[in-house]
């Protein structure tokens, strides 16, 4: 792969694109203000010339796709549209790539394929494997886009495709896959080509598998902490479907693993490994690649394999057979416990350990190891963490044994109050949930918080219902804790 020269490369891209790149990603912005709006905003003429500025496709292919649109918003009938968008197919072959990624016509070309056929998307993706390939059309801010939109909608087209036309799409995603696979490194670092990689990766897991925060067109490994809420902390009954949606296995189990796999190989070990889980663009896709991994059924070994890279595992260790995991212990052998703990207070990489501890259940006596090796006695330096505190609050949602949660209430116990009145009320509840699904510290947890309660100054003189429910509704807001 040449992972040095990868990376430097990546690393001079990143450079160029935040100083050169900042025109592209405003009217990327922009374009997607506009669709969350339902329209154009009033200074479209102004818009159009700044995008006609930076054009990549010759006047005569713009003015084309313009006038195209313009019949196409006067056609009522699906059938007519979709003849139109055959022809236009028909027009621009080979060109595909360059008017998906032009600033104008890449809007068009999106409205075209918005009511595409299935043979009609996959014959765009074939020509785009064909004249560039995935990447040359994802690097561009507007061509990430599209490819979004096209997979998106053929996703949606899956199962009412005739076996001829999911031949052909099978064919196209096996050669998306092998390029992904190829330059996994490149897409993974690239702040437009990682939305593809990201798409492509739920395409095969077939579930929604980013994690929160991500699934937007600039979306990083960030935002979605803060907006959880308590609820999230809570059993529902859409965590219970979620949960068993995720048991229903990958749609295309063999392509995710090999894709996923890729991650576990020894060229992305030691620094390769540190500098993708530090990128803010790379990271969402490792959170997406554990959980997808989760969900392949009857295979643990690659969960087995990633969850220790990810870690920073100094070595492997060797069960004698390559198709038995070993054991949570075992398997954790050559993870720095002090590695962890740095990790979970990165902003950054903190997110890869909420991600880890998510799937850690799927593997025997992973989460017992964990709690033992990373978290004991450290519980309290974590609970206090801006980002820490994610991290155990996801620790915390993980147990289910009596075993599992009582040591972590009697170290989190003495601290409730102080929680509380530093804003880190996602703890307190995520304590709470514990308790309640592991059946033990149930009295002695609420004691807990209603003794925390009562000795804020905002309570005193009060007693019973006047300070408790009128405090639990009003946790983390500014009149309660006196901040």
């Amino acid at each position: 792969m040449g992972k040095k020269g990868s990376k430097r490369k990546a690393q001079e891209q990143t450079a160029v694109e935040e100083v050169d790149g900042a025109q592209e990603e405003a009217l990327r912005k922009s374009r997607a203000t506009e669709e969350a709006e339902g329209g154009a905003p009033a200074n479209t003429k102004g818009a159009e010339r700044r995008r006609s500025a930076i054009s990549v496709v010759g006047d005569e292919t713009s003015t084309y796709l313009s006038e195209v649109m313009a019949h196409f918003q006067t056609l009522v009938e699906d059938e007519e549209r979709q003849l139109l968008v055959a022809n236009v197919m028909e027009e621009i072959a080979g060109k595909e790539q360059k008017a998906a990624a032009d600033p104008v016509c890449s809007r068009h070309i999106e409205a075209l394929l918005s009511v595409a056929q299935a043979s009609q998307l996959t014959a765009f993706l074939s020509s785009i494997m064909d004249t560039g390939g995935l990447f040359e059309l994802a690097v561009s801010p507007f061509g990430s886009h599209v490819a979004e939109k096209v997979l998106l909608r053929l996703e949606s087209q899956l199962d009412g495709m005739t076996q001829e036309e999911f031949d052909a799409f099978i064919k196209v995603l096996e050669a998306m896959v092998h390029e992904l696979g190829t330059e996994l490194w490149k897409f993974m670092m690239d702040r437009f080509a990682t939305h593809v990689a990201r798409r492509v990766l739920c395409m095969l897991c077939g579930h929604d598998v980013l994690p929160p925060g991500s699934r937007g067109p600039q979306g990083g490994s960030g935002g979605g902490k803060a907006s959880a809420g308590l609820a999230a902390k809570l059993p529902s009954k859409e965590k219970a479907a979620a949960g068993k949606q995720g048991q229903e296995g990958c749609r295309f189990p063999e392509l995710l693993e090999s894709l996923v796999s890729v991650l576990t190989r020894e060229d992305y070990g030691g620094a390769s490994m540190e500098e993708l889980l530090g990128s803010r663009y790379a990271s969402p896709f490792i959170q997406a690649a554990l959980k997808a991994a989760s969900m392949l059924q009857g295979n643990r070994s690659l969960l087995a394999t990633l969850i220790p890279s990810l870690l920073g595992t100094s070595y492997f260790y060797d069960a004698g057979n390559k198709n038995k995991v070993p054991s949570g212990a075992k398997l954790i052998e050559g993870v720095s416990a002090d590695r962890v703990y740095a990790m979970c207070m990165d902003s950054t990489t903190s997110h890869v350990v909420e991600a880890v501890m998510g799937v850690a259940h799927a593997v025997p006596g992973l989460i017992d190891a964990m709690l033992q090796r990373f978290f004991k006695g450290r519980m309290q330096d974590l609970a206090f963490h801006q980002s820490a505190n994610f991290v155990l609050q996801a620790v915390l949602a993980a147990t289910s044994t009596p075993a599992q949660v009582q040591p972590l209430y009697e170290e989190l116990a003495p601290c409730i109050g102080d929680l509380l009145r530093c804003r880190r009320s996602g703890v307190v509840a995520a304590l709470l949930a514990a308790c309640g699904r592991a059946n033990c510290c149930q009295k002695e947890a609420c004691s807990a918080l209603a003794a925390a309660i009562a000795s804020t100054p905002q309570s005193s003189g009060k007693t019973g219902q006047e300070v408790l429910a009128p405090s639990l509704l009003c946790l983390d807001t500014a009149p309660v804790l006196g901040h």
